[in-house]
């Protein structure tokens, strides 16, 4: 467990709390936020840490878990150690690269999977597509480039057939 610090810049607030998963919580409190959040920092600790800091910073708090940004707790947020996020691991570009198929895309993959006498449900099959795929295609979502390669050459081996 840890106890972190939740700063929202716009209201110079801190919101002192416990979490097994910090990052995760702070996303949690993102979403119902109309301000920006960040995580400022986190140390070791659980409950009894956390309502020794709220004790601590009393006559900053503001309601409930958040407190005012002054004095000493202005100078405790200073001197600790700043929250970085781990380094993501790096993409290929493979698997980023995206593009959106208009209507008339689609079609002419049924109409040559039609002409090659399969169903666009086990063209995907063949291509190791979740079928579910085609269909968020089809609702006009985003294609990933490396899957829809995966479905053309699916699609034109079975044509060679």
């Amino acid at each position: 467990m840890s106890v972190y610090f939740v700063v929202c810049d716009h209201t110079e607030m801190v919101k002192i709390g416990h979490s097994g998963n910090p990052e995760k919580r702070t996303r949690s409190l993102q979403a119902t936020s109309s301000f920006p959040l960040k995580l400022h920092a986190t140390i070791d600790g659980a409950r009894n840490e956390e309502a020794a800091l709220h004790e601590r910073f009393v006559e900053n708090r503001v309601f409930g878990e958040w407190f005012l940004i002054t004095g000493e707790l202005k100078k405790y947020l200073s001197e600790l150690e700043k929250y970085e996020p781990p380094e993501k691991p790096e993409r290929k570009v493979s698997e980023v690269l995206k593009i959106t198929l208009d209507d008339d895309d689609l079609s002419e993959i049924e109409r040559r999977a039609t002409a090659s006498r399969i169903s666009v449900a086990e063209l995907c099959d063949l291509a190791e597509i979740a079928y579910s795929t085609w269909w968020r295609w089809k609702k006009g979502g985003t294609v990933s480039i490396k899957k829809f390669r995966l479905l053309e050459q699916a699609l034109t081996k079975r044509e060679a057939a």
